[in-house]
C-alpha cells in the first residue's frame, strides 16, 4: 500500500527541499505518494511551474486546483521559512527548511573550463538597476574573469528593457539554473550582500550551493542558523566581509586555494551526517503522521 503524503509550496527553494526528502526516502525504499499544492508567495512558480520541475518523478502529482474544504480533510506539510502564505494555517507539520538544505547533495562537474568563472547569484535587481549596483557591476566587468549575474526573481520583458550592465557579464534572467552555475564556479558571490544600504547578511542564499565545488564570499552573520553553523565557522568555504573591497579582494584570493579538494571532502562528510540527523527524523514523522486520519 502507497502511503499520501501532501505537502505545500511556497517559493522555488522550497522545491529543491522537498526533491532532497523525495531522493532520501527512495534510498531507503519508502512508499511514499506525493500529492504537491502550490501556496505561492511570489512569482517563482510563475516562471518554472511545479508540474515541469517535478515531471521527472512518477510518484509526484501536483494538484492544481483545491479549496480550503480540501485542505480541512488531509494531513498537509510544508516548510518552516521567513515566508507567509494565508492557508498557512492547514500545515499541521512544518520541516525546517535550512536543516533539509544542509542535506542536500550536489554533483560536481568532472571538469572546469580553462577561464576561471566568477558566479554572483540572488542579486536583487531592480529595473532600472540602481546607481549603487551599476557601479559594481561595472567594477565586476573588469575582473579578469568570465563573470556571470543571476537575480534574486526573474525580470519580465519590459523591465528587462531598463536593465544596462556591461556586455561581457552574462545576466541570467531564469529561474532553477543557479545551482549548475554554482557547481561550474570558480568563486561564487552570494550576491544578497550587495543591498542599496550597504553589505547585508546572505539571508535567504542556500550557502551549500554556493559551496558545491569552490570558495563563497557572503556578508557577515550575526546570528548563523544552527544547520549551517560548522559550514560558516569550520568548514574554510564560506568567507564573510564587512565592506566591499573585502568582496574584491576576496575573489583573487580564493580563486586558486590548494586546500580546497581536501575541504570539499570534510563538507561532504558533514552533509552526510546531517542527512542521517535531519532526514532520519522526518521520515519517522511521514511515516507516522502520513497514515493518521485527519
Amino acid at each position: 500500500m502507497t502511503d499520501k503524503v501532501f505537502f505545500a509550496l511556497r517559493e522555488f527553494c522550497e522545491v529543491y527541499a522537498l526533491k532532497t526528502i523525495i531522493g532520501y526516502c527512495r534510498e531507503l525504499s519508502l512508499g511514499f505518494h506525493w500529492n504537491i499544492l502550490s501556496f505561492p508567495v511570489n512569482t517563482d512558480f510563475g516562471y518554472c511551474s511545479l508540474s515541469k520541475v517535478f515531471s521527472e518523478i512518477p510518484e509526484v502529482s501536483v494538484i492544481e486546483h483545491f479549496d480550503e474544504a480540501f485542505l480541512s480533510q488531509i494531513r498537509l506539510f510544508g516548510f518552516a521559512t521567513d515566508m507567509r502564505h494565508d492557508l498557512d494555517g492547514y500545515m499541521r507539520e512544518q520541516f525546517s527548511c535550512s536543516e533539509v538544505a544542509s542535506c542536500r547533495l550536489y554533483r560536481r562537474p568532472t571538469s572546469r573550463s580553462d577561464h576561471p568563472l566568477v558566479v554572483v547569484g540572488n542579486v536583487k535587481v531592480k529595473s532600472p538597476v540602481e546607481d549603487f549596483q551599476s557601479e559594481i557591476f561595472r567594477r565586476l566587468a573588469r575582473l579578469p574573469y568570465d563573470v556571470a549575474v543571476v537575480p534574486r526573481h526573474p525580470l519580465n520583458l519590459d523591465e528587462m528593457k531598463a536593465v544596462h550592465i556591461p556586455s561581457s557579464i552574462r545576466f541570467i534572467n531564469t529561474i532553477g539554473e543557479l545551482e549548475g552555475l554554482h557547481s561550474r564556479a570558480d568563486l561564487v558571490v552570494m550576491g544578497r550582500i550587495f543591498s542599496a544600504d550597504g553589505l547585508k547578511p546572505d539571508d535567504d542564499h542556500n550557502p551549500l550551493e554556493a559551496t558545491i565545488n569552490t570558495h563563497a564570499l557572503c556578508g557577515l552573520l550575526h546570528e548563523v542558523p544552527k544547520p549551517y553553523r560548522w559550514l560558516y565557522e569550520d568548514s574554510g568555504l564560506l568567507h564573510q566581509c564587512s565592506t566591499l573591497e573585502e568582496v574584491y579582494e576576496g575573489i583573487d584570493l580564493w580563486m586558486r586555494d590548494t586546500d580546497l579538494p581536501g575541504k570539499l571532502a570534510k563538507r561532504d562528510e558533514w552533509i552526510q551526517s546531517n542527512r542521517s540527523r535531519y532526514l532520519g527524523e522526518i521520515v519517522k514523522t511521514l511515516q507516522v503522521r502520513s497514515g493518521e486520519r485527519s
